[in-house]
């Protein structure tokens, strides 16, 4: 699985999603990134146990995520709902901008997450699809999700979308791909979590549990 250069995202640069770079390798010939250059890879965030208050001091951008199937069934016992995994069941992804990051006009209202075009978006827990919005000007097609205690978490910028309103979805069940439709320069997923209608930083919800 490649981490590194394919799951880069940012608002200036555009993601190159046929980057073959291995990890922690340049896209120039394969020659060993500086130590200052590497990106930090992490498995489960590392906080001082417990669920994380400050999720995003925790997490900062430029972090790649790297879960196995196991961790991520460890994780769903603890409630944490990790969503996005390639086709060998990895959770897989690069943090590219945090919940209320400023954007001058406003504070980002989610996390983003850079991720090839085409990785799957799984439910990792049941839940009800609650919206379905396709050709957004700014998200793009976008799914919201509800869960059994009326939180939701929607993800925007999807290239395809595998559900629709109202169907139930099971624990592991796949409801769409990742993309870059909307307003976006690259792909990535805007992820957002709702609680009682008001967003909350969804790296709470993302790895609730982990230690």
């Amino acid at each position: 699985m490649n981490s590194g250069d394919d799951y880069k995202h940012s608002q200036d640069e555009s993601v190159r999603s046929d980057s073959k770079d291995s990890p922690g390798k340049s896209g120039n010939g394969g020659s060993e990134k500086p130590e200052s250059e590497k990106p930090e890879t992490v498995g489960f965030p590392a906080n001082d146990g417990g669920e994380m208050d400050s999720p995003s001091d925790e997490l900062p951008t430029d972090v790649v995520i790297i879960l196995t199937p196991q961790d991520l069934r460890i994780l769903a016992i603890c409630g944490g709902v990790y969503p996005f995994v390639d086709d060998n069941g990895n959770g897989i992804g690069r943090i590219t901008d945090i919940y209320g990051a400023d954007r001058g006009s406003h504070e980002h209202g989610g996390v983003d997450i850079a991720v090839p075009v085409g990785t799957n978006v799984r439910a990792s827990m049941d839940a009800r699809v609650a919206e379905v919005i396709m050709g957004d000007t700014i998200h793009g097609n976008r799914v919201t999700i509800e869960f059994d205690d009326g939180t939701k978490f929607s993800v925007s910028h999807l290239s395809s979308i595998e559900t629709k309103k109202g169907a139930e979805l099971q624990a592991g069940q796949v409801y769409a791909k990742t993309g870059n439709s909307g307003k976006s320069t690259g792909p990535h997923a805007h992820t957002e979590y709702y609680v009682n209608g008001k967003k909350e930083d969804p790296m709470k919800f993302l790895f609730r549990g982990a230690n």
